[in-house]
């Protein structure tokens, strides 16, 4: 082997322990997930969010995976752009993880009106402030 290719991969898998060093400790530093414990409504919007109950005491409007491909993007994206916006002092509400369980989702089965739609699992929370618009209950996108 040359000199050049020995070095290009040594340099490459110097590049991979750089990043599993990276992921690892940002992993290490991820906030722990709040529980969810009470259903309180569904929007009818695009992500089907559900307003829930922590254990903080706060209510977050929570988007969770589902079976469908594109909502795992929204998310991530809506994770990333919160904490990026929060760094930045823009105006984006706090976010946290969601841990939502299996029972709570069988408590609240309705596909349509609870959280038939969602699986368990770590999902993504936005505080709700009360008062930011005032078409919050006019929200209606067909299915």
């Amino acid at each position: 082997m040359s000199e050049t290719v020995a070095q290009s991969k040594a340099n490459g898998e110097a590049d991979v322990v750089e990043w599993r060093t990276l992921i690892n400790g940002a992993t290490a530093r991820r906030p722990e997930p709040v529980q969810a414990q009470t259903f309180l409504r569904r929007y009818k919007t695009a992500s089907q969010a559900v307003e829930l109950g922590c254990a903080d005491g706060n209510f977050y409007v929570v988007k969770a995976l589902r079976n469908d491909v594109q909502q795992g993007r929204m998310v991530f994206n809506d994770q990333v752009a919160a904490r990026l916006g929060a760094l930045l002092n823009a105006p984006v509400p706090e976010v946290a993880l969601v841990e939502i369980t299996a029972e709570l989702i069988a408590a609240n089965p309705d596909k349509k009106e609870q959280m038939g739609h969602m699986l368990s699992g770590t999902a993504h929370g936005s505080l709700r402030i009360e008062g930011v618009t005032e078409r919050i209950n006019s929200f209606d996108h067909p299915d």
